[in-house]
């Protein structure tokens, strides 16, 4: 469910469907009313949207952050759920929300993976237990760039955690790492929409913030493709320049079969099948 490639698959599709449906709500409003298509009109369509939303009864509301649960789950990028709670919520709120969910997201998904872990011995495994001492850094370094898609990452997580350290002894590294990961492109997101409906009377500086994120934005989704600007210590680097192997796929996968360890934090088969891969031929992983 959360290959690397099927993770990709999943966020190019987020952003096809996206384009379409935002361009067909354009499409059909425009159609009933032309100023939409007007800095001021679209302002007023999104202003009467947000009110709309703040009354909307209160199932409504938990059942559609219910859906965006669901789709970051899912490996839907978070700019697709942060930017319809931007229009409605405002940038504060919108990335709170969209942080929180992200998080939580990451929790669930860390919780099916450990109970779904079994050792399997293959060389991937070997380069992510080698890890093992530096579980909290690759918590928070595998998770920064947008080039590891966060599911996937999740998937692979129980092979550096050391038997003796809950799930919760990583959080705080996951929430500081997806909450640096949303930044740039959630201030993208507020600064175009900020130059599509901004009456200020100063279309150059909301011009001059978007090309600034744009580049910003830019540079950090090339950062991973560059070594020399790559921040990251060098065993994590090497280890997640594997994961996007087309090998990775293949070699990385945990069987379904099999009791769940007890409680939810470690598999308790893990330590043995760990310690005892020590001969294995190491490769590297995304």
């Amino acid at each position: 469910m959360w290959k690397y490639n099927r993770q990709i698959l999943v966020r190019y599709l987020s952003f096809l469907a996206g384009a379409a449906i935002s361009g067909y709500l354009l499409v059909m409003a425009a159609g009933s009313q032309e100023a939409l298509l007007t800095r001021s009109g679209l302002k007023n369509t999104l202003t009467e949207l947000a009110v709309a939303c703040e009354l909307l009864p209160w199932t409504h509301s938990i059942g559609l952050l219910s859906l965006a649960l669901f789709l970051v789950l899912a490996g839907v990028p978070s700019i697709i759920v942060f930017t319809p709670l931007l229009i409605t919520k405002g940038f504060v709120a919108a990335y709170i929300l969209t942080l929180a969910g992200q998080t939580g997201a990451s929790f669930i998904s860390l919780l099916f993976a450990f109970r779904r872990f079994r050792p399997s011995g293959s060389r991937l495994e070997f380069k992510l237990t080698a890890l093992t001492e530096r579980f909290r850094a690759f918590a928070f370094w595998s998770r920064i760039y947008y080039a590891f898609p966060l599911r996937t990452i999740d998937s692979m997580t129980p092979a550096p955690h050391p038997e003796n350290q809950p799930i919760r002894a990583i959080m705080p590294q996951i929430f500081t790492a997806i909450a640096i990961r949303m930044l740039i492109p959630s201030l993208w997101v507020n600064s175009l929409l900020q130059l599509l409906t901004s009456l200020n009377h100063n279309p150059e500086g909301d011009a001059k913030s978007l090309l600034l994120w744009t580049s910003a934005l830019v540079v950090y989704t090339l950062i991973p493709r560059i070594p020399e600007l790559f921040i990251c210590p060098a065993d994590i680097r090497e280890a997640l320049f594997v994961v996007e192997s087309p090998e990775a796929d293949s070699e990385y996968s945990s069987p379904a079969n099999g009791s769940a360890p007890k409680g939810v934090n470690i598999p308790a088969p893990k330590i043995s099948v760990k310690r005892n891969t020590g001969a294995g031929t190491p490769q590297l992983v995304k």
